[in-house]
Parts: C-alpha cells; structure tokens; sequence
C-alpha cells in the first residue's frame, strides 16, 4: 500500500537532518553555538514518521479491510537495517583497531543494542547524558531515536487495528488522550528524571501521535487543509521549527510542553501544505529534497565519523568539521543508491535474499559483540601500541619442531647439542622460561647447548611433588621422579651451567601478591622447602655445576594493561603511547621487599665460588631513591601480566644473565 508522495516532506526532513548535523559538528561562530537546539531534529522526524506510518496503516485498513504485519514489517526492514548493519560493520575495524579496551567494550555493546533497536535501553542503563561533552565520544549514541521509532512501530499496528476494530470513531480521540497523558508524563520527566525522559517511547510517543493525528483527519477529510491563510500558518510553522533549532540548548527541558514549539511547527507545515504554498515550494526544491533522500543514510553516517574524528584527535578546526560533514554526504549518497535502493526493491532482492544479506552480518556483529562483551575490550589487541610485547606470550617464544619448550616433562627442547663451551639449563617455572628465547639465541651463538627445563609452577625442589591442594593432584608432571631427571641431566651434561629461579616468594608463602592461597603447593613431609632448596643447589655447586640464581621477579598486585588503561583515561591506543612517555606507573619496591623477605634470607645464605646471583628488583626497580618498581618506560612494558615479564622485560632481565657468561670465557 502506498500513500501519494509529498516532495515538501523530504524537504523538511533535509531541514532536520541539516540541523542535527550542524548541532553535532558544535559550530561555534562569535561565541555563539549555531543551531544549538538541532537536536530537535529528531523530534521532528518523529512527528514525519508518525503522520507517513499512520496514513500507511489507516488507508491499508480501509481499502482491505485488514492489515498484513508481515508485509509491514518487512518494509520496515528493507527500509531501516540494510545500512544500519552496512554502517555497523565498517566502523567496526576502526573500533578495533584504536579505541582502548573500555571503549571497545562499550562500543560492542551499544551496537548489538542498536541492532536489536534497544539502544536507547543501553544508554538510559548507563546513564550516558545526552548533549554531554562526552556523548559524542559514543559512536552509535544517535541510535537511540531508531530504537524509539522500531519500538513504536511493534506495537503501534497492533493498537491501530484494535482501535479501527472496536473504536473506530474514537481513534482521534485515543490518540489525543493518549498524547496528553505522554506530554503530561515528559514534562514532568523532563525534571525529575531527565535522561530517561529524553530516551522514553513513553515520553516520545506524544509526539509521533501528533503526526499520527494529522494522518487521521486527512484521511477523515481526504484532503489537507486549503485555508487562505495557509502561507502564513505554514510560514509560522517554519519559523517555529528554526527557532527550536536555533535557540534551544541542552539545558532546555526536553521532551517538555515546550517542545510543543517544534512539534506543532512540523505539524503546520505537513497541514497547510499545497502547491500554491511558498513554504511547500521552497522545500521541494530538488537540492533539499535530494537531501531529504538521503537523510537517513547521513543521519546514520554523520555521528560515527564525527565521533571517531574526535576519539582519534583529527577535529581541531572548522575545515576539519567541514570536512567530515561532506564526507558524510559522499557516503549518504552511495549507501542511498548503492544499499538503501536496492534493498527496498522486492524485484530486485526478495525476502529471501532479504533474510540472507541480513542473518550473516547480524549474526557477525552478534558474535564480535559477544566476545567483547566477555573479554572486557579485548585487552590482547595492546600489541597495537606495544607492538613487541603482545604478539605472543612469552612462555610460548621457545620452540622446537615440536613446539613450545615449556611444561614438558621428557623429550625437552636440546639447541646447539654440539656446543663445545658448556651445557646451559634454564630451569624453573613460567617465570624463567619468558627469557628462553633471547638467552638461547645468545648462547648458541656463542657455542652453548641450550637445553630447556622450564614446567608449569615448577621451581627446582628436588624430593618434592607439586600438588594440587584440594586433591593431592601432582600438577603439570611436576613430581619427584620429573625432578630427579632435572638433576641427573644437569649433573650428567658437559661443562653445565644452571640458570635457577621463578617464583620463590609464592612457594614459601603459599600465596600471591594480593595475600590470596595458592591451590597448589610443594609437598614432602620430611623435608622443608628451604633445606630443600639450600641443599639441591649446594649439590650441584659441589659438583662442579655453575649455577646462576635467579631472585624474585617483583611482582605487580595488579593487571599492568587496565592500570595504563585507566590511568591514562585514554580514548584511543595513540593516547596510550603519548600518556606512557610523560608518565611513571609504578608499584611498591617496599611491598617487594617485605614480600621477599624469607626469599632473600634463604638464597643470601648460599654462598659457593660456583654461584653467581642476578637481581631483578636492580633493573627493574629505584630501591635507593623513591622506592617504587616499574613497569614501563616511554615505550614498552616490563609486564605480560601481574607477574610474567614480557618480552621486552625479559630481555631485560635476560641481559645481566648473559653478562656473567662473559666471566667463564
């Protein structure tokens, strides 16, 4: 079913696009915002649905005697999800790829909402204020009237033909009432609970009955109104719509009894329409009308690329606002003939091509919303500013044809078996085999065998299995027969060098940094971790076996990552860079030492002319002056988590290591 088409009526909708357009590029000449109140565009769009929906429904109903859903909504369809699910997926790659974890999560979120056309639910959930200084830093913030129109158009079908069925000549009547009782709701809204007001169907709704109103009488009347006085009263309506534009701001009450202004603007100018109008000829002029057009495609396109102009820091003048806005344009008239078209031709594209060109990417930005939703932003795509550090985990960088070298417990990783100057073991836990990778890369070049013996919680405690605490599990392999053969290869090999440590200061303490129990734990009745220790490592030292030592890596009570994050309150992953070359983020050194008190006291009571010891809290730490641990300088990061270096880090640590070899030459 078609209604006759009105050229003024694209027109008007040019005249409100442009002005929630211009509100949004926050235009400021002299001081003065220009069209501060555009965002009453909207409502205009509102009282333009309500009249066109409402004419739709009535004359079907009257003609037929009935009303297809199906045919309704999948005109709503063809006509609204197309390009809002082509817009969706391309801003995703640019979410991706520079908004931090925290904005990504939240712009996930409010584009699953705004597919599912609930978005403005999101927004009042989360309090966003619309017309803030941050709202535009939330791209899909303008979908908020689509959800309020979908949602309307769900239940307004069902409450016409209810009505034309048991109160036919009390439609007029109902919708008023109706509309009173909305007004009467958002006024009073509009003071006590404003964003919920401003985001309401309930608060809304009064506004598209008033065009819905107007599409009652017409039909009622068959014609719009002729008055003589028509030119004035649709030259009033105009300037009652520029008005509300130009000197409404966002400390005006709205939704309120002054919106009435604009709504019954609008009203006046659908109503008193004709071709002998000034109004209604100035508005089909064909360059407005060709906006109007397009209007929903830039309403679409505009406050994204707006809002990822300033997310990235690219809005700093006039021209670059300009800019964004004909960009905005360009793409409003390919997305119009290139997707909005072609989609509302049934010849072209039937529902079942409908139904396929929509399930994929539906269920694509569903997928993606999802696992941002559960993976907090994805904190992993850091790499993008750490670009070493992150492209893969530390403990995974040692491999041989096999694989990683890490939580084996036989066939480990042998490099260089024909180095003439020694055999080095890395021994320890996931902490030690971080630095695998430049360490045997360095000593087979240097004409070392390089064996890996590096397990899961595993440190070097002969005579001791590593057990789940609950369930006498033995963890990883990591058992006393596993550490027999550590030492029997060690002491066994040519000229050996053991490089020992991990994470001393959990095993001892049975906790982590932040007090919490260990589930595992090392266990042997008869002897105690430290006696252990002290006399597995003199054993080797007697035998002739080199051992450097390794203490305590300090630790960081918290995620390295979402501290950057949050410290620097950061929108994009090159704010990020720019915060960590001005700034410190720093942890305790007092903490670590208090931490590793019983580490030290233990590994300082070995001495042998075979031991040599490496320090970490020297390179990682100022323990002199201001007592604080680092986890950063101007470009990388010390940490892959709370506690395991990243590659940068432990090249670092790795470093000194290496420097020691240079004394067995």
């Amino acid at each position: 079913m078609k209604i006759k088409y009105r050229p003024e009526i694209d027109g008007l909708r040019a005249l409100s696009v442009l002005a929630v357009v211009l509100y949004h590029a926050n235009f400021v000449i002299d001081g003065n915002f220009i069209f501060q109140g555009g965002f009453l565009g909207v409502d205009v769009f509102f009282v333009i649905s309500g009249y066109l929906i409402t004419s739709l429904i009535l004359k079907e109903i009257n003609q037929t005697g009935e009303f297809s859903y199906i045919n309704f909504y999948l005109r709503r369809a063809r006509r609204i999800l197309p390009v809002l699910i082509f817009i969706t997926l391309f801003f995703i790659p640019f979410a991706w790829s520079n908004l931090t974890p925290t904005r990504l999560y939240d712009f996930s979120n409010s584009i699953l909402s705004s597919t599912f056309f609930s978005s403005n639910f999101f927004f009042i959930s989360n309090s966003h204020e619309y017309g803030d200084v941050s709202s535009i830093l939330k791209p899909f913030l303008h979908t908020w009237s689509l959800s309020v129109e979908e949602q309307f158009y769900i239940i307004y079908p069902v409450f016409l033909l209810f009505c034309f069925k048991f109160f036919k000549n009390k439609l007029f009547l109902l919708l008023l009432i109706i509309s009173i009782f909305s007004l009467i709701l958002a006024q009073w809204g509009s003071a006590n609970f404003s964003i919920l007001n401003f985001y309401s169907l309930p608060t809304r709704i009064w506004e598209l009955f008033c065009g819905g109103m107007l599409a009652k009488i017409e039909i009622d009347s068959k014609n719009l109104s002729i008055s003589k006085y028509s030119n004035i009263l649709s030259l009033v309506g105009v300037i009652s719509v520029i008005y509300s534009f130009t000197f409404f701001t966002n400390d005006t009450l709205h939704p309120s009894a002054l919106t009435l202004i604009p709504v019954l603007g609008t009203m006046m100018i659908i109503w008193y329409s004709n071709k002998k109008n000034i109004v209604t000829n100035l508005l089909s002029n064909k360059f407005l009308v060709g906006l109007g057009l397009i209007s929903y495609s830039l309403y679409l396109w505009h406050y994204p690329l707006f809002s990822f102009a300033e997310l990235l820091n690219l809005i700093e003048n006039f021209t670059h606002k300009f800019t964004v806005i004909i960009l905005s344009v360009i793409l409003s008239i390919m997305s119009y003939f290139l997707i909005e078209k072609p989609f509302r031709n049934k010849s072209s594209i039937t529902n079942k091509k409908l139904f396929f060109f929509l399930f994929i990417p539906i269920v694509s930005i569903v997928i993606f919303s999802y696992s941002s939703y559960k993976e907090k932003g994805f904190p992993n795509r850091s790499q993008i500013v750490f670009k070493d550090e992150f492209k893969n985990k530390p403990w995974d960088l040692l491999k041989d044809i096999n694989g990683s070298c890490h939580l084996r417990t036989d066939n480990f990783c042998n490099f260089n078996p024909e180095g003439k100057n020694g055999t080095v073991f890395l021994v320890g836990d996931s902490h030690m085999i971080t630095m695998g990778k430049p360490l045997s890369d360095q000593l087979t070049k240097n004409n070392y065998n390089f064996i890996s013996l590096t397990n899961g919680g595993c440190y070097y405690f002969p005579k001791f299995d590593y057990v789940n605490s609950k369930t006498t599990e033995v963890m990883f392999g990591c058992d006393q027969k596993y550490q027999k053969k550590r030492k029997k290869m060690i002491l066994d090999a040519h000229n050996p060098i053991a490089i020992i440590g991990g994470n001393l200061n959990r095993y001892l303490s049975n906790e982590d940094v932040n007090s919490k129990k260990s589930e595992f734990k090392f266990i042997n009745n008869d002897f105690s971790l430290e006696e252990s220790l002290k006399t597995s490592i003199l054993e080797l030292l007697n035998n002739n076996v080199k051992v450097i030592l390794i203490y305590p890596i300090p630790e960081v009570p918290w995620d390295p990552l979402k501290k950057i994050f949050s410290s620097s309150n950061s929108r994009n992953f090159n704010e990020v860079k720019k915060y960590i070359s001005t700034n410190n983020i720093t942890t305790s050194y007092k903490s670590y030492e208090v931490r590793s008190i019983n580490s030290f006291k233990l590994l300082n009571n070995i001495e042998h002319k075979n031991l040599f010891k490496v320090f970490p809290h020297k390179i990682f730490c100022d323990y002199t002056n201001i007592y604080e641990c680092y986890i950063h300088n101007e470009k990388n990061i010390f940490y892959f988590d709370s506690e395991h270096l990243s590659i940068f880090g432990a090249n670092m640590l790795a470093k000194p290591i290496l420097e020691i070899f240079s004394k067995f030459k």
